[in-house]
């Protein structure tokens, strides 16, 4: 797994005495015996799986919507390789170099959605995975502490997604945080 940026550091809740703050709007939250937990900074973390498909950037551009007007908002772009999405055989006879392999997909993937974020004034980060897709996007998403994952569905009919399974469906089943499903406007 490579990082290919880096947000700003994030500031963490602290706890102050409900008569020694005096509030932004919007960052209330009661808390036991009189005292407020607020934020020194609200940041929104959003994960976004980018494969580099129109419903994928569909999926960006849902993201960062939801951000907008929030300026300490991340957005993280994570993009995952495996054999299956490289089109590698387990038993090939040729030696070939996957990880310089899938850092080139995984670049050449997150253009678009990087180009977004700049194009919007929305800080994010890029990063490259390799694993399975699934687990790879909750294992990501538990480690980056995100509030939400953002992705796309590729439209499949009812019955190729049954037969096919569904990258998002599993999402759905394994993450901690709640996932939104963009579906592809085409």
């Amino acid at each position: 797994m490579s990082d290919i940026g880096s947000p700003n550091s994030v500031r963490p809740w602290r706890r102050t005495n409900v008569s020694a703050w005096r509030p932004a709007a919007g960052f209330l939250k009661m808390g036991a015996a009189g005292t407020l937990s607020v934020p020194e900074r609200a940041t929104m973390k959003l994960l976004v799986p980018v494969d580099g498909s129109e419903a994928a950037l569909h999926a960006v551009h849902h993201a960062l919507k939801l951000v907008k007007g929030q300026p300490d908002a991340v957005v993280i772009l994570l993009n995952v390789q495996n054999h299956q999405t490289l089109g590698l055989s387990d038993i090939s006879d040729e030696p070939l170099d996957e990880h310089e392999l899938a850092t080139r997909r995984s670049v050449r993937e997150l253009r678009s959605a990087c180009r977004a974020c700049r194009d919007a004034g929305v800080r994010f980060v890029s990063r490259a995975a390799f694993g399975p897709i699934c687990e790879t996007i909750d294992r990501i998403a538990q480690e980056s502490h995100v509030d939400q994952i953002v992705m796309g569905t590729r439209g499949l009919s009812r019955l190729a997604g049954m037969v096919l399974g569904s990258v998002g469906t599993e999402v759905v089943h394994r993450a901690r945080v709640p996932v939104t499903l963009v579906k592809s406007c085409s």
